[in-house]
């Protein structure tokens, strides 16, 4: 399966975030998207979702192009990480089942047991499930997202980069674990800022446009 966007182009009023961008995804591989716009990298993770339609340009999986009738099909095949996790649980441990509960997963079984086995390998102690969200930090939430993400068994995964930079211990993990899930099959697109993981990635995806810039 290969997500893939041909002359990509957004702008909203006079603001453009980018334009003539061209990449693939294919199963297997990661991609890392890097520019000096965190919000022109929000937008295009969106783009691919199908929630903000294109300027120009289109977006297609495996040759289907995707359009506003068959977004919410596309988006079935797609596993999501937004930038700004608000999780309004009581626990990690109803968090992490909260994917589970979508329309769209209904089908997909929740296991504690294989959630656990994906936190041992991003550095998540078993301890966390009983925090609430907001004792942990962003890169924990980001990692027990990217746990419950992987056990919806998407074929692509698309990650945004967090408010704040990872240590580098978390950074690892969580770079790793990319690197994991594209072994299994998955397509992987994450926006990152981390020249050491873009240099291990199969493309980079550069915007340069500057969205302030008519």
């Amino acid at each position: 399966m290969t997500l893939e966007m041909k002359n990509g182009c957004l702008s909203v009023g006079e603001a453009r975030f980018f334009s003539g961008l061209n990449f693939r995804a294919s199963q297997g591989e990661t991609v890392c998207v890097q520019g000096s716009s965190p919000l022109a990298c929000t937008h295009l993770l969106r783009c691919l979702l199908g929630f903000e339609p294109l300027s120009e340009g289109f977006i297609s999986i495996d040759g289907s192009v995707l359009t506003p009738a068959s977004a919410a099909t596309f988006r079935r095949l797609m596993a999501y990480v937004p930038r700004e996790l608000l999780l309004p649980y009581s626990s990690m441990a109803q968090a992490a089942r909260a994917p589970f509960r979508l329309k769209a997963n209904a089908r997909q079984a929740f296991s504690t047991e294989a959630l656990l086995q994906e936190w041992q390998l991003l550095g998540l102690p078993s301890s966390l499930l009983d925090k609430q969200p907001a004792q942990l930090t962003d890169s924990q939430r980001l990692r027990a997202a990217l746990a419950s993400a992987s056990l919806l068994g998407k074929s692509i995964l698309l990650v945004d980069a967090p408010p704040t930079r990872p240590d580098s211990a978390a950074a690892q993990f969580i770079d790793n674990y990319l690197h994991q899930l594209a072994s299994r099959g998955t397509a992987v697109v994450a926006v990152s800022a981390d020249d050491v993981f873009a240099a291990s990635c199969n493309r980079i995806v550069t915007i340069t446009e500057n969205p302030n810039q008519p």
